[in-house]
């Protein structure tokens, strides 16, 4: 992503975070108040305890619109990879999940870790897909929630590094 919607991100984390901060303990003294009276039955105000990364993983999501695909860092998760129906009576409504390596698969799917954008690409053209991008694998929210904290506090670059090293696909992918 450009540097401008990172820094917009970060400058609302911190916003959001000094309000998360300042209601959680007005929320607090509220409720012990209400702990104290007798015979009084007033709900308890709720306690925020949203994460660091919940929070920056939501406003990612919201200046997604801003993010352009070419200006991520490139780096795409490993969704699976898949084989069309046999015949109408195989299982479920959507195509069969294989091997990466499986001999019937058809596409591979992608997702962009900063975009939320998914890519199904044929097995004829992933190896040029994947050559062109950095594939890691695992927990997409987990990984996307790693990278987006890592971006906000140590930059993009080192987050990209530390994500890739950490994640990458191995050569023989498995499901």
């Amino acid at each position: 992503m450009k540097e401008e919607v990172l820094e917009k991100i970060k400058k609302e984390f911190e916003e959001e975070k000094a309000f998360q901060i300042a209601y959680n303990a007005q929320a607090r003294m509220a409720n012990k108040e209400i702990a104290g009276r007798k015979g009084v039955t007033n709900r308890r105000l709720y306690i925020d305890r949203r994460t660091k990364k919940d929070i920056l993983v939501r406003l990612l999501r919201k200046h997604r619109d801003e993010i352009k695909l070419e200006d991520t860092n490139g780096i795409y998760v490993y969704m699976g990879t898949y084989r069309e129906k046999n015949n109408f009576y195989e299982d479920g409504p959507e195509d069969i999940r294989v091997s990466y390596d499986d001999e019937s698969a058809v596409y591979s799917v992608y997702k962009n870790i900063e975009h939320d954008r998914e890519v199904l690409v044929s097995v004829d053209g992933r190896d040029y897909f994947e050559s062109k991008v950095k594939i890691v694998t695992g927990n997409y929210e987990m990984l996307q929630k790693e990278f987006i904290s890592m971006a906000v506090k140590n930059g993009q670059d080192y987050a990209t590094k530390r994500i890739v090293k950490s994640y990458r696909r191995s050569s023989s992918c498995e499901d």
